[in-house]
């Protein structure tokens, strides 16, 4: 079970080579996640900086990259482990950055308003 919030690891297939990645949730009800990149993308007004110790499971500090929000597939979803919330302050941050780049579609921008 994803909650809102929740980061998440993921066998994911949309990459190339396809390999496990982080992710953070903001719609469980429709399945839509942003993923944590070891380096920032492009645009960078869009990338929340994360140290490495404020996630168990990064190794090294990472990025969320709010301007791509993501879906996983069945199958994906099967390989899916929970490795707990954000915190607090990391939702206040992806919740800035969201309103301030305004590259999601106002639906998206709205349920990461709401429910992170």
């Amino acid at each position: 079970m994803v909650a809102d919030g929740d980061v998440v690891v993921v066998y994911c297939r949309l990459v190339d080579p396809p390999h496990d990645k982080i992710a953070v949730c903001f719609s469980s009800e429709h399945n839509l996640y942003f993923f944590i990149n070891s380096q920032a993308r492009r645009p960078p007004e869009a990338q929340v900086f994360v140290r490495e110790n404020e996630l168990d499971c990064l190794s090294h500090d990472s990025y969320i990259d709010t301007g791509f929000p993501i879906t996983f597939d069945d199958t994906e979803m099967t390989s899916l482990r929970n490795r707990g919330q954000v915190s607090d302050e990391i939702k206040a941050q992806v919740k800035v950055a969201v309103k301030d780049h305004g590259l999601l579609i106002e639906y998206h921008r709205k349920m990461v308003e709401t429910n992170l």
